[in-house]
Protein backbone atom coordinates (compact mmCIF):
# COMPACT_ATOMS: atom_id res chain seq x y z
CA UNK A 1 0.00 0.00 0.00
CA UNK A 2 1.14 3.26 -0.92
CA UNK A 3 0.43 6.90 0.66
CA UNK A 4 -1.32 9.37 -2.38
CA UNK A 5 -2.57 11.89 -0.15
CA UNK A 6 -2.81 13.41 3.25
CA UNK A 7 -6.08 13.77 4.78
CA UNK A 8 -7.76 16.74 7.30
CA UNK A 9 -6.02 16.08 10.23
CA UNK A 10 -2.45 15.71 8.47
CA UNK A 11 -2.76 11.62 8.05
CA UNK A 12 -1.26 9.78 5.34
CA UNK A 13 -4.07 8.40 3.04
CA UNK A 14 -3.20 5.19 1.59
CA UNK A 15 -4.15 3.14 -1.78
CA UNK A 16 -4.35 -0.67 -2.13
CA UNK A 17 -3.41 0.00 -6.00
CA UNK A 18 -0.41 -1.90 -6.94
CA UNK A 19 1.80 -2.53 -9.97
CA UNK A 20 0.62 -4.70 -12.84
CA UNK A 21 3.74 -5.48 -14.04
CA UNK A 22 7.04 -6.58 -13.23
CA UNK A 23 9.30 -4.21 -13.43
CA UNK A 24 12.00 -6.58 -14.29
CA UNK A 25 9.99 -8.61 -16.79
CA UNK A 26 8.82 -5.63 -18.78
CA UNK A 27 12.24 -4.33 -19.68
CA UNK A 28 13.49 -7.67 -20.44
CA UNK A 29 10.42 -7.58 -22.88
CA UNK A 30 11.28 -4.64 -24.01
CA UNK A 31 15.17 -5.10 -24.52
CA UNK A 32 13.86 -8.02 -26.79
CA UNK A 33 11.30 -6.19 -28.72
CA UNK A 34 13.53 -3.92 -29.61
CA UNK A 35 16.22 -5.82 -30.74
CA UNK A 36 14.09 -7.84 -32.97
CA UNK A 37 12.74 -4.59 -34.90
CA UNK A 38 16.92 -3.75 -35.09
CA UNK A 39 17.73 -6.98 -36.41
CA UNK A 40 14.26 -7.30 -38.56
CA UNK A 41 15.23 -3.50 -40.08
CA UNK A 42 18.91 -4.70 -40.59
CA UNK A 43 17.75 -7.85 -42.72
CA UNK A 44 15.32 -5.47 -44.64
CA UNK A 45 18.21 -3.34 -45.57
CA UNK A 46 20.39 -6.44 -46.65
CA UNK A 47 17.08 -7.41 -49.09
CA UNK A 48 16.84 -3.71 -50.55
CA UNK A 49 20.90 -3.55 -51.04
CA UNK A 50 20.64 -6.79 -52.86
CA UNK A 51 17.72 -6.14 -55.05
CA UNK A 52 19.59 -2.76 -55.96
CA UNK A 53 22.72 -4.33 -56.83
CA UNK A 54 20.69 -7.06 -58.87
CA UNK A 55 19.28 -4.07 -60.37
CA UNK A 56 22.69 -2.58 -61.29
CA UNK A 57 24.54 -5.73 -62.50
CA UNK A 58 20.98 -6.57 -64.85
CA UNK A 59 21.46 -2.70 -65.93
CA UNK A 60 25.35 -3.15 -67.32
CA UNK A 61 24.65 -6.19 -68.73
CA UNK A 62 21.50 -4.81 -71.11
CA UNK A 63 24.35 -1.63 -71.66
CA UNK A 64 26.87 -4.20 -72.92
CA UNK A 65 23.93 -6.25 -74.96
CA UNK A 66 23.22 -2.87 -76.60
CA UNK A 67 26.62 -1.87 -77.21
CA UNK A 68 27.21 -4.98 -79.07
CA UNK A 69 24.21 -4.60 -81.32
CA UNK A 70 25.87 -1.16 -82.31
CA UNK A 71 29.03 -2.53 -83.20
CA UNK A 72 30.84 -1.01 -80.59
CA UNK A 73 33.74 -2.92 -78.90
CA UNK A 74 33.08 -4.69 -75.17
CA UNK A 75 35.59 -6.62 -73.45
CA UNK A 76 34.65 -10.16 -72.92
CA UNK A 77 32.63 -11.07 -70.16
CA UNK A 78 32.24 -7.91 -68.70
CA UNK A 79 28.72 -7.57 -67.28
CA UNK A 80 29.29 -11.53 -65.83
CA UNK A 81 32.44 -9.67 -64.23
CA UNK A 82 30.32 -6.55 -62.46
CA UNK A 83 27.36 -9.20 -61.67
CA UNK A 84 29.68 -11.79 -59.61
CA UNK A 85 31.62 -8.52 -57.83
CA UNK A 86 27.98 -6.74 -57.15
CA UNK A 87 26.71 -10.43 -55.36
CA UNK A 88 29.99 -11.41 -53.80
CA UNK A 89 29.63 -7.52 -51.30
CA UNK A 90 26.21 -9.56 -50.19
CA UNK A 91 26.89 -12.62 -50.23
CA UNK A 92 27.37 -14.90 -46.65
CA UNK A 93 29.88 -17.34 -48.54
CA UNK A 94 33.36 -18.00 -47.49
CA UNK A 95 34.61 -18.02 -51.17
CA UNK A 96 37.47 -21.06 -51.42
CA UNK A 97 37.75 -21.05 -47.42
CA UNK A 98 37.23 -22.95 -44.76
CA UNK A 99 35.80 -22.50 -41.41
CA UNK A 100 38.18 -24.05 -38.25
CA UNK A 101 37.13 -24.94 -34.86
CA UNK A 102 39.88 -23.36 -32.61
CA UNK A 103 41.17 -23.43 -29.11
CA UNK A 104 44.57 -22.37 -27.88
CA UNK A 105 47.95 -24.80 -28.34
CA UNK A 106 48.34 -25.23 -25.04
CA UNK A 107 44.27 -26.69 -25.01
CA UNK A 108 43.87 -30.29 -23.74
CA UNK A 109 40.82 -30.09 -25.73
CA UNK A 110 41.40 -33.02 -28.19
CA UNK A 111 37.87 -33.44 -29.86
CA UNK A 112 34.61 -31.46 -29.58
CA UNK A 113 31.67 -32.94 -31.38
CA UNK A 114 28.63 -30.59 -33.25
CA UNK A 115 26.21 -31.26 -30.22
CA UNK A 116 28.29 -30.50 -27.88
CA UNK A 117 29.68 -27.43 -29.59
CA UNK A 118 26.33 -25.97 -30.22
CA UNK A 119 25.75 -26.40 -26.41
CA UNK A 120 28.97 -24.45 -25.67
CA UNK A 121 27.92 -21.35 -28.06
CA UNK A 122 24.31 -21.64 -26.44
CA UNK A 123 26.22 -21.34 -22.95
CA UNK A 124 24.57 -24.61 -21.55
CA UNK A 125 27.33 -26.12 -19.40
CA UNK A 126 30.09 -28.15 -21.14
CA UNK A 127 32.92 -29.71 -19.21
CA UNK A 128 36.83 -30.71 -20.19
CA UNK A 129 38.39 -31.51 -17.31
CA UNK A 130 36.17 -30.41 -14.66
CA UNK A 131 36.40 -27.06 -16.62
CA UNK A 132 33.61 -24.93 -18.33
CA UNK A 133 34.48 -24.48 -21.80
CA UNK A 134 34.01 -20.67 -22.82
CA UNK A 135 32.55 -19.31 -25.86
CA UNK A 136 34.72 -16.70 -27.96
CA UNK A 137 32.18 -15.82 -30.78
CA UNK A 138 34.06 -14.33 -33.98
CA UNK A 139 32.03 -11.45 -35.13
CA UNK A 140 34.74 -9.77 -37.40
CA UNK A 141 33.32 -10.62 -40.58
CA UNK A 142 29.55 -10.83 -41.10
CA UNK A 143 29.97 -14.17 -43.71
CA UNK A 144 31.88 -16.11 -40.78
CA UNK A 145 29.25 -15.82 -38.22
CA UNK A 146 26.67 -16.31 -41.29
CA UNK A 147 28.25 -19.40 -41.64
CA UNK A 148 28.83 -20.35 -38.19
CA UNK A 149 24.92 -19.79 -37.15
CA UNK A 150 23.59 -21.76 -40.24
CA UNK A 151 25.96 -24.90 -40.24
CA UNK A 152 26.98 -25.15 -36.48
CA UNK A 153 24.41 -23.59 -33.99
CA UNK A 154 21.49 -24.16 -36.97
CA UNK A 155 19.76 -20.98 -35.10
CA UNK A 156 19.12 -17.53 -36.41
CA UNK A 157 21.06 -14.79 -35.16
CA UNK A 158 17.85 -13.00 -33.71
CA UNK A 159 17.16 -16.72 -32.12
CA UNK A 160 20.66 -16.86 -30.49
CA UNK A 161 20.64 -13.36 -29.12
CA UNK A 162 17.28 -13.77 -27.68
CA UNK A 163 18.52 -16.64 -25.42
CA UNK A 164 21.82 -15.01 -24.55
CA UNK A 165 20.15 -12.09 -23.43
CA UNK A 166 17.48 -14.26 -21.22
CA UNK A 167 20.24 -15.74 -19.85
CA UNK A 168 21.85 -12.74 -18.65
CA UNK A 169 18.68 -11.09 -17.15
CA UNK A 170 17.03 -13.41 -15.56
CA UNK A 171 20.25 -16.08 -14.34
CA UNK A 172 23.12 -13.28 -14.55
CA UNK A 173 24.99 -15.22 -16.73
CA UNK A 174 28.04 -13.28 -18.29
CA UNK A 175 27.60 -12.81 -21.89
CA UNK A 176 30.00 -14.64 -24.12
CA UNK A 177 32.90 -12.35 -25.21
CA UNK A 178 32.21 -11.12 -28.96
CA UNK A 179 35.59 -10.55 -30.99
CA UNK A 180 35.06 -7.55 -33.47
CA UNK A 181 38.54 -8.08 -34.92
CA UNK A 182 40.29 -11.36 -35.97
CA UNK A 183 43.50 -10.49 -35.00
CA UNK A 184 42.57 -9.57 -31.74
CA UNK A 185 40.63 -13.30 -31.42
CA UNK A 186 43.33 -15.03 -32.82
CA UNK A 187 45.67 -12.96 -29.80
CA UNK A 188 43.30 -13.96 -27.06
CA UNK A 189 42.81 -17.22 -27.53
CA UNK A 190 46.44 -18.89 -26.82
CA UNK A 191 46.40 -17.48 -23.46
CA UNK A 192 42.92 -19.27 -22.46
CA UNK A 193 42.99 -22.74 -22.34
CA UNK A 194 39.42 -23.09 -22.26
CA UNK A 195 38.23 -20.77 -24.70
CA UNK A 196 36.67 -22.21 -27.83
CA UNK A 197 35.77 -20.18 -31.21
CA UNK A 198 36.31 -20.73 -34.78
CA UNK A 199 37.72 -18.42 -38.00
CA UNK A 200 38.43 -18.90 -41.32
CA UNK A 201 41.30 -20.74 -42.53
CA UNK A 202 43.80 -17.91 -43.46
CA UNK A 203 43.30 -16.12 -40.31
CA UNK A 204 45.36 -19.11 -38.21
CA UNK A 205 47.42 -20.06 -41.12
CA UNK A 206 51.07 -21.18 -39.84
CA UNK A 207 49.68 -19.66 -36.06
CA UNK A 208 51.58 -22.22 -33.99
CA UNK A 209 49.75 -20.72 -30.72
CA UNK A 210 46.59 -21.67 -32.26
CA UNK A 211 45.67 -25.40 -31.97
CA UNK A 212 42.69 -26.17 -35.00
CA UNK A 213 40.51 -28.82 -33.34
CA UNK A 214 38.47 -29.97 -36.96
CA UNK A 215 36.83 -28.21 -39.90
CA UNK A 216 33.32 -27.20 -39.30
CA UNK A 217 32.12 -26.01 -42.72
CA UNK A 218 34.22 -26.44 -46.63
CA UNK A 219 33.15 -24.71 -49.46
Amino acid sequence: MYPHDVGALGMPIYSCEYPLFSTHGAHIGITLRREALRLRSDYARRQVLTLELSHVAVSAIERDSCAVERGNPVKPHTATAVLLTLLAMVSPVLADEQLLLIVSAASKIKQLGSPELRKVFLRLTVTHNGERLRPALNEADARVKAVFLRNVVSMSAITVYRRLLRLALQQGQTQPVAYEDTASLIKDIPTDPIAVSYAGAKAVEHNVDVKVIRVLWQD
